[in-house]
C-alpha cells in the first residue's frame, strides 16, 4: 500500500518543489512515475516501522502518515542529482522520529 500518491505530493510541497527533486534538468514537470517509485519506497520504510505495532494494510491513512510519507519521498528523491538540503534532512528525521513514538 502506498500511503500518498504523486498528486498528494505535489499538494503539499508544490509544483515546483516536486520538479526540482525529480524531473531531469532540461524538463519543467514533476517526474509523477519517479516520484510514485519514492512513494513506494518511502511506503514500505513507513511499513517496516509500523507493521510491528499495528495490522496491515492500513483501513484509513492519516494525513499526519501521508505528509510524512511524502517527506520520507521528498529526501529519497536527492542523492547524485538533486541536493539534500538542510529542510529536507530535518523534515526526514522528524518524520522517522514521529514514526518511533507511533
Amino acid at each position: 500500500m502506498t500511503y500518498a500518491t504523486p498528486e498528494d505530493y505535489i499538494a503539499y510541497f508544490t509544483e515546483r518543489d516536486a520538479t526540482g527533486v525529480s524531473a531531469d534538468y532540461d524538463s519543467d514537470t514533476p517526474d509523477n512515475a519517479r516520484i510514485a517509485r519514492h512513494l513506494q519506497s518511502a511506503s514500505n520504510r513507513i511499513d517496516s516501522w509500523i507493521g510491528a505495532r499495528y495490522s496491515l494494510p492500513l483501513g484509513d491513512v492519516p494525513d499526519a502518515l501521508r505528509d510524512y510519507c511524502c517527506d520520507i519521498a521528498r529526501f529519497l528523491l536527492t542523492g547524485s542529482d538533486h541536493a539534500c538540503t538542510e529542510e529536507i534532512r530535518m523534515r526526514y528525521d522528524d518524520a522517522i522520529s514521529w514514526l518511533k513514538r507511533v
